[in-house]
């Protein structure tokens, strides 16, 4: 059995008392007000820290018939996963249940899912469209059609638009209010895995095509073309305002530096397994899962892995940060972990 199980026959009883009783401390932690009459800073992140996420945050979850794809926090309590099934689970972090499951793509893989505003998410899948969600009233209330399939990857450009890429090569721009593409960036030769926000005048994407883009919105066009991996790239993250790290087919991870347009660093110890998902930690620390089904957390600075986490029996294709202290991961064995780190 995993050590890092919190729930199992044995210990389900004492464990769901301390987890209401944490849960009931953390939700009062999470009122300011509460919080700035009785406890100091410091104090907080000491209990955060070794009663909250020591007893709650080590958890499975296990409701989904297929592969988990994606994954995305609504608030404190709750996250959302997207599936090869074609549906949205809604989870509570406090229980480990499932709450709600929205049928939204009736067996289509729901590959992507992007926060739009408190109350609306965006999803993309494998039919080429984008749906736009009430978390409230978990109804679709538009469905944006553009591209000629796979919509591989979405970000959140600023309250009036949308960026999608696709496996059609194109990043779509998308006026929220009219569903109407507004702008299209061509230039990768095939699929585009991910997309990021640079600023609020520039996108960096990575391809099938093994190259990472760098876009220039307002004029369309591609101001730097960065090379470095053997094969198709499938995530990317932003580090700071002149760094991104990539990860792909090839096992590595690199650091690039984008004034010069140069790999600074590449990190390697997937055993050549291929690299589906990044997540930045911190200021010098990523984590990374992929076909080897471990999370590595790494130093950048050191260019070491520093911690591995297991536990997951099939591929991880999804990483989600939802605290300083705790990671969700999702994965092909059809469960979602929450992990302290």
């Amino acid at each position: 059995m995993n050590n890092n199980v919190l729930y199992n026959e044995n210990n389900s009883s004492f464990f769901n008392i301390r987890r209401k009783s944490i849960m009931l401390l953390y939700k009062m932690l999470q009122s300011s007000d509460f919080i700035k009459k009785i406890l100091n800073k410091r104090l907080r992140k000491i209990i955060l820290k070794l009663d909250l996420n020591q007893i709650v945050n080590i958890d499975i979850l296990s409701d989904n018939n297929y592969p988990v794809d994606c994954i995305l926090q609504l608030n404190w309590k709750q996250i959302v996963s997207g599936s090869s099934e074609g549906t949205l689970k809604i989870w509570d972090l406090c229980t480990g249940n499932c709450t709600n499951t929205i049928i939204g793509y009736n067996d289509h893989i729901v590959t992507c899912i992007v926060h739009l505003s408190k109350k609306t998410i965006a999803t993309g899948c494998e039919l080429g469209s984008i749906k736009i969600w009430d978390v409230v009233t978990r109804k679709c209330i538009n469905t944006i059609i553009g591209h000629s399939s796979f919509v591989w990857c979405l970000v959140k450009l600023n309250e009036l638009h949308l960026v999608s890429g696709s496996f059609d090569k194109t990043i779509n721009i998308w006026d929220l209010k009219t569903g109407i593409c507004i702008k299209t960036l061509t230039g990768h030769n095939h699929t585009v895995y991910s997309v990021i926000k640079l600023n609020w005048n520039e996108l960096v994407s990575a391809s099938e095509d093994a190259s990472i883009k760098i876009w220039d919105i307002t004029n369309e066009f591609c101001i730097n073309t960065l090379r470095g991996h053997t094969s198709p790239i499938f995530c990317l993250i932003k580090l700071n305002r002149n760094q991104v790290s990539s990860g792909g087919l090839d096992g590595m991870i690199k650091i690039w530096d984008l004034i010069n347009g140069k790999c600074v660093k590449t990190l390697n110890d997937h055993n050549a397994n291929l690299i589906s998902c990044i997540i930045k930690l911190n200021h010098n620390q990523i984590a990374s899962g992929g076909y080897d089904k471990i999370i590595k957390i790494w130093d950048i600075q050191m260019g070491t892995c520093v911690k591995r986490l297991t536990g997951h029996t099939h591929y991880i294709l999804s990483l989600l940060k939802i605290n300083k202290y705790q990671i969700v991961s999702g994965s092909c064995d059809k469960t979602i972990h929450i992990w302290d780190i």
